[in-house]
């Protein structure tokens, strides 16, 4: 990349394909690209990131925010410096801040943040109970997208039987725990027919389900009533 030039290529917001910035349009779908090289104001109305090529402070207008950004450079060469003063600067402009910290480092820029700020991490303070939202289908989604993704295609004979009693058990759950209980006892009296293998049925279910229990982060964060 030659010296001085701050980008070369624009993602376009609209149909999401990497295209050349020089032209101000999506070489694809013809969509506008947003002005992204000059500050639209220049008198410190957005986030201040440094100077672009002809030497003039460059501002972040707010409003480009709601787009994702993604910062690409070698090992040192500054990625997570610009996120983080970029994370800054929106935090000191009265935006609010969700991070998740996989490294541990992000916790270095609390000093520097105005508001009030609270830090969970799984050996401490981290408790997720996703039946707080009090969204039945929101939980079915969450579970069969995570630890159950892949249930249907490994007990491809039994996945109705199976997602029926796991619709069950979490229509009478406040909790993980509680939804593990109540696969264990689980027993279908209301029906005119019987279910066929609700033992191996459950039996899947508790397999899916163990690792809240037994793996360590996952029952320090997820195995709260």
């Amino acid at each position: 990349m030659e010296e001085g030039v701050l980008m070369k290529y624009w993602i376009c917001t609209t149909c999401g394909r990497l295209t050349p910035a020089e032209s101000g349009f999506c070489t694809y779908c013809k969509t506008p690209l947003p002005s992204f090289m000059n500050s639209s104001d220049q008198n410190n109305n957005g986030i201040f990131l440094g100077f672009n090529q002809e030497g003039n402070r460059f501002f972040l207008p707010l409003e480009f925010l709601p787009y994702h950004f993604a910062f690409y450079g070698v090992t040192g060469s500054g990625k997570t410096r610009l996120a983080m003063k970029l994370a800054i600067e929106a935090e000191n402009a009265g935006l609010k801040l969700l991070i998740l910290d996989v490294e541990g480092e992000w916790r270095n820029i609390i000093p520097e943040l105005k508001g009030k700020t609270e830090y969970y991490e799984t050996e401490r303070n981290l408790k997720i109970n996703p039946f707080d939202l009090n969204d039945i289908g929101l939980v079915k989604l969450l579970l069969k997208e995570t630890i159950f993704k892949g249930i249907e295609v490994e007990y491809r004979d039994l996945s109705p039987q199976m997602n029926y009693v796991l619709n069950k058990c979490i229509e009478e759950s406040t909790s993980i725990p509680e939804l593990i209980e109540n696969v264990v006892h689980y027993q279908e009296e209301n029906l005119p027919f019987k279910l066929v293998n609700l033992d191996r049925t459950k039996t899947a279910l508790l397999v899916r389900l163990e690792p809240y229990r037994s793996n360590p982060a996952l029952n320090e964060i997820f195995y709260c009533y």
